[in-house]
């Protein structure tokens, strides 16, 4: 009877990357598609919302102007939208005042996308929505207890200062990311490099060896065992395959 032959189930070898590897990830794109998402313009905060103009062109009135008399005469007269001008830790620790910083952190990423010249507006921005929500812009006195009205023009600059605030930390932080890629893609082109000579060098390795067996050479030993009429007792000569 004609013999029968049992079929073996296939095997899938399919190579696949350790977990974490970068092998295979075409680091090209990954960087463009970065590069691409850091120059698209952000998307504007919810506090936007708060107002019925562009933020980043607003109105320039109504102005306020500084107060000459005060406006409170007592701490406890401050609302918690108030942002205190000054130094000192009362300042930083007045709730208006952390208000005012996470405002300006919201705004910050549209800062940074927009025009030198544009940037002011961004500022005047912030100062309408503090003052939209019931927030002033005040300064000590010099008695205990009293608070002056700073005006637009001081409360603007405030906000400009408070925008550029770690902004030059995070260019650097985005041009050390730039680098950072750009190495990490030389590595990559290194390695792939080297990981193909090291196949050439295998390859000719191989051919070389494939050659030795094919064509033995004769082995010989040290003069010593060599007689007097110079025969060599020791010389070994490998058969040849065929």
């Amino acid at each position: 009877p004609p013999r029968t032959f049992e079929a073996r189930p296939t095997y899938d070898y399919t190579v696949t990357s350790p977990p974490g590897s970068t092998e295979g990830v075409d680091h090209k794109a990954s960087f463009a598609m970065m590069m691409e998402d850091a120059a698209n313009t952000p998307r504007l905060p919810n506090a936007a919302s708060e107002v019925d103009f562009d933020v980043t062109d607003p109105p320039k009135s109504p102005v306020t102007e500084p107060s000459k008399d005060p406006l409170c005469i007592s701490p406890d007269e401050l609302n918690c939208y108030d942002v205190l001008l000054g130094r000192g830790g009362g300042t930083n620790s007045q709730i208006g005042n952390r208000h005012f910083r996470s405002l300006v952190q919201d705004f910050q990423p549209i800062y940074l996308s927009m025009k030198r010249k544009d940037k002011p507006l961004m500022a005047r921005s912030i100062v309408l929505i503090v003052r939209k929500r019931g927030g002033r812009f005040l300064r000590k006195g010099d008695t205990v207890g009293e608070y002056y009205e700073v005006g637009d023009k001081k409360a603007e600059a405030k906000a400009s200062q408070a925008l550029r605030e770690g902004m030059e930390v995070r260019a650097i932080t985005r041009k050390r990311k730039e680098v950072y890629f750009q190495q990490r893609e030389i590595e990559h082109e290194r390695r792939k490099m080297i990981k193909l000579s090291c196949t050439s060098d295998a390859e000719h390795n191989c051919v070389q060896e494939e050659y030795h067996h094919s064509y033995p050479s004769r082995t010989f030993v040290p003069t010593s065992s060599i007689d007097e009429e110079g025969y060599n007792y020791n010389m070994i000569t490998p058969p040849r395959h065929t």
